[in-house]
């Protein structure tokens, strides 16, 4: 028994130092306040569970900042999905130029993390094509303004199976990077986060699967892994939930409606399975998306979902690389907990027991 401990405990060891277990806490990672600030994707549309790549992104944050849930916070007006910290602020079939005043309330909760992934239907139905820059650069700005310690963290518009809309996407995302570079280089904590989509990863023309989510939620934590290594990341300012009204803050609570309970011509609040036809989006026009609440009297439950059934499967012919293995994949006997330093201890204790248990009998 004492020898299977040790093999156990040694297992664990050499998987740290490989870097095979990715989701040990870190030292001095702070609490973790997120604003998932967006559209439809960032809601997570098409996504099987609702979450897009929240609920993915959130479990392996919670590892690696620490063993206690509440250890990340996701913030936002809106709620969508089947995890019980569902906040968020993407505004399913929302242009630029609303997206873009949506941030003012959440960012009253004072988040530390920003994750932005805005633009997509700008792109499909060119709509404030070439303002498009602009209006994501004055959003930018505003968020630092207003949120001096928050890590802004950019993605560019993920890959379209659309050659118009996605000619539109590759201009833009040309102009966001040197916005971005042009930040950087005035000292402003706002990251690129490229995010690796291809055919295989789309349940439509332009929204993730379940597998696309995955790889985006992939990309954020990687990025805000680097946030952390530059030192960029710093605790959140200390609020109670009901300073803010109307943004979730609380891990798991809510105090704002559910988007998904107005009369809303978006066709993935009341069916996610349901795949946007080219003809008539599902990501309808910003006159008919629903507003942010600022407050309720009474906390929405998260919506439930089943798998999808009615969504068109992609072509077989991937343009991305292969997907990146479950973060929850660990050798046998391992913990992802304790530290390291907690596993050497296990290593030396189980040692010390074997010695004990070979006694006389195991010297040679």
């Amino acid at each position: 028994m004492a020898i299977l401990k040790l093999q156990a405990a040694l297992l664990c060891a050499a998987a740290l130092s490989s870097g095979i277990l990715p989701l040990i806490a870190a030292e001095g990672v702070p609490h973790l306040r997120v604003l998932p600030l967006g559209d439809s994707i960032t809601k997570g549309t098409l996504s099987s569970h609702g979450n897009g790549y929240r609920k993915f992104l959130r479990d392996k944050l919670v590892a690696y900042v620490s063993d206690s849930d509440d250890a990340v916070d996701m913030i936002g007006t809106l709620r969508f999905g089947n995890m019980a910290d569902s906040d968020h602020e993407g505004h399913s079939g929302e242009y630029l130029r609303n997206i873009s005043g949506y941030w003012e309330l959440p960012i009253k909760a004072r988040p530390n993390v920003v994750l932005i992934h805005a633009g997509t239907n700008n792109m499909d139905k060119e709509v404030d094509l070439d303002e498009a820059p602009t209006l994501m650069k004055n959003m930018i700005t505003g968020i630092m303004s207003k949120a001096p310690e928050a890590v802004v963290f950019i993605a560019p518009i993920i890959w379209t199976n659309d050659t118009r809309m996605q000619a539109n996407t590759d201009k833009f995302n040309k102009e966001l990077k040197s916005i971005i570079e042009e930040k950087q280089k005035a000292g402003k904590r706002v990251l690129e986060v490229p995010i690796d989509i291809g055919l295989d990863d789309l349940a439509d023309k332009k929204h993730p699967n379940d597998q696309g989510y995955k790889k985006m939620a992939d990309a954020w934590f990687d990025a805000i892994k680097d946030a952390h290594s530059r030192d960029w990341l710093e605790d959140p300012i200390e609020l109670d939930a009901g300073d803010v009204p109307g943004v979730g803050l609380g891990t798991g609570s809510v105090d704002a409606d559910d988007d998904d309970n107005d009369s809303n011509s978006d066709s993935d609040s009341k069916n996610n399975s349901q795949s946007d036809s080219d003809s008539k989006d599902s990501d309808s026009d910003s006159s008919n998306s629903s507003s942010p609440s600022s407050t309720s009297s009474s906390a929405a439950s998260p919506t439930t979902f089943s798998s999808q059934t009615t969504s068109s499967s992609p072509s077989t012919t991937s343009l991305s690389s292969t997907p990146s293995a479950s973060e929850d994949s660990t050798s046998a006997g391992c913990q992802r907990k304790p530290p390291f330093s907690g596993i050497i201890a296990r290593a030396i204790e189980s040692l010390r027991n074997a010695g004990n248990l070979y006694g006389d009998h195991g010297k040679r």
